[in-house]
């Protein structure tokens, strides 16, 4: 039997946690073994270095990060309620762009940023 999506009710979550934690890992493992292919002088502790690098720099800038923006989303007051989701979005790019800058995974950074907000902002 296949699966389908009235199995569980957590599936869907679990689901969309996994790809937020592969996605990250996945994609810094293959700026790694890029780094590894286009460097004569690269060996494979490049890899395990970007691979280090890209989700201690992401995880920190997300954790930050979440800690910015709580207490800015629960201060600001837009004019209407649908841009809301356009001032997530901004900032989840803003997120993503100085991370990549910083040489971390802007995935990471977003994700994590996104799933601490949103677990203290159903916690309060």
């Amino acid at each position: 039997h296949g699966f389908r999506s009235d199995d569980s009710p957590r599936s869907g979550t679990i689901l969309e946690g996994e790809a937020g934690v592969n996605d990250p890992a996945g994609i810094a493992l293959m700026l790694g073994m890029i780094e590894l292919a286009t460097h004569d002088d690269a060996s494979f502790l490049v890899v395990v270095r970007e691979f280090a690098v890209g989700m201690s720099v992401g995880l920190a800038f997300g954790l930050v990060g979440a800690a910015a923006l709580i207490p800015l989303l629960c201060r600001v007051r837009l004019p209407i309620e649908g841009l809301y989701p356009v001032l997530a979005l901004v900032l989840a790019g803003a997120l993503y762009g100085v991370t990549s800058l910083a040489h971390g995974s802007g995935f990471l950074a977003v994700f994590v940023a996104a799933v601490v907000a949103a677990w203290w902002l159903i916690q309060r």
